[in-house]
């Protein structure tokens, strides 16, 4: 069981420092939400690989999510190593028969979290419900978009375009 109170002051501590979100990395993610967190996320991870869920899926979390960067044709979140943290510490329905308890530990944490930051007035906090991306990344959506629609028309590949995204926002954090 979490320490919900250690890890909603850790938040409350850390949040402040993290200056290009919507994305952000896992060590990011260990420092605004803790080790425990991070390594039931961890678990929940490799679980996921050995269920393939996700991978399965064909993605439609992202899809009802409104995620701009959805596309079928991509074997995984272009910008996974940077993907908001909606988009890290949301679980399906299919996680529920074996997972179900820690799926809703890390969902009501990360509610508090967001409640506690709202109340502290930390409005960038807000940040964190993302997708869809052009909200907090407008300019980063409308350059991923080109890409997209260069894959879509054929001129480059899905590992490519892929690659291009991620760049961008690598570029957008730094």
């Amino acid at each position: 069981m979490v320490d919900k109170d250690k890890t909603i002051r850790q938040y409350l501590e850390n949040v402040r420092q993290l200056k290009r979100l919507p994305f952000i990395t896992d060590d990011e993610m260990r420092l605004l939400f803790s080790e425990e967190i991070a390594g039931m996320m961890e678990e929940l991870s490799h679980y996921d690989l050995e269920t393939r869920f996700c991978g399965d899926c064909q993605k439609r979390c992202c899809l009802v999510a409104k995620c701009e960067l959805y596309d079928t044709r991509f074997q995984m979140c272009p910008i996974y190593e940077l993907r908001p943290v909606v988009c890290r510490m949301h679980y399906c329905h299919l996680f529920q028969a074996e997972k179900g308890a820690m799926v809703e530990e890390i969902s009501d944490v990360f509610f508090a979290c967001l409640m506690a930051a709202e109340a502290a007035g930390i409005p960038h906090a807000r940040l964190f419900d993302s997708p869809p991306i052009a909200r907090c990344a407008p300019g980063f959506i409308v350059e991923a978009e080109k890409v997209l629609q260069r894959m879509k028309n054929g001129e480059i590949t899905t590992e490519e375009a892929s690659g291009l995204i991620l760049t961008q926002a690598r570029v957008y954090r730094s």
